[in-house]
């Protein structure tokens, strides 16, 4: 392709904390994940039950779990069904790290989620990529150790995504996931396509 041609197809320049509200309006429509309605109404039932929290966890996975994620399911999460539903009910950070605290981070993050979805959002690498992308930071890949997973999401994503409630107040935390989702898989797929700038003053500040 000729320099003329690339002429014709600018990059888009991202703005966000203009008008966050825009941002997610527009980034959510683009969200494409099966069965979502199903776990939206589930996840948000005061009290889940055995087949509930299956049905959540399989959507997460986005298949049935494998022989040996069927087994940390059973032993880290059904065999405390009772804690789960205790813990929607009135929230105890102690009580969650004494059971689950042990638990793969990513899977631990989502049963906060589940516990609590109104206050922890999931995390995956989508929603990790369009936060750095946000941030005018270099893109990463989360990293490996659960340790570094879980400092990530509570020093750096959490903050943030509270911060995108705040300025994306017209819109629930369901639709300010969707649209980090979304945008995150649009930048991986199409690299290049848009650069950022942002308004320091305005920005949510990881640290």
């Amino acid at each position: 392709m000729s320099a003329d041609a690339n002429k014709m197809f600018p990059t888009i320049e991202l703005n966000l904390f203009e008008n966050a509200n825009s941002f997610v309006k527009c980034w959510s429509r683009l969200y494409n994940y099966s069965n979502y309605e199903q776990y939206q109404a589930i996840v948000t039932k005061p009290t889940l039950s055995t087949g509930d929290l299956r049905l959540l966890f399989e959507w997460k996975n986005g298949m049935n779990l494998s022989s040996k994620k069927e087994v940390s399911f059973l032993n880290q999460v059904l065999q405390h069904e009772e804690l789960v539903n205790e813990l929607k009910g009135e929230f105890e950070n102690e009580k969650f790290e004494n059971t689950f605290g042990r638990m793969s981070a990513i899977w631990q993050i989502f049963l906060l989620h589940i516990i609590q979805p109104s206050k922890y959002p999931i995390f995956d690498q989508h929603v990790y990529r369009a936060f750095r992308f946000i941030q005018n930071q270099d893109e990463k890949s989360l990293p490996f150790t659960r340790t570094a997973k879980l400092k990530v999401f509570y020093k750096e994503y959490l903050p943030f995504f509270l911060d995108m409630k705040d300025l994306a107040d017209e819109h629930d935390y369901f639709e300010i996931d969707k649209a980090l989702w979304a945008f995150g898989r649009i930048i991986k797929e199409y690299p290049g396509l848009m650069t950022t700038q942002l308004n320091s003053a305005t920005a949510p500040n990881p640290s």
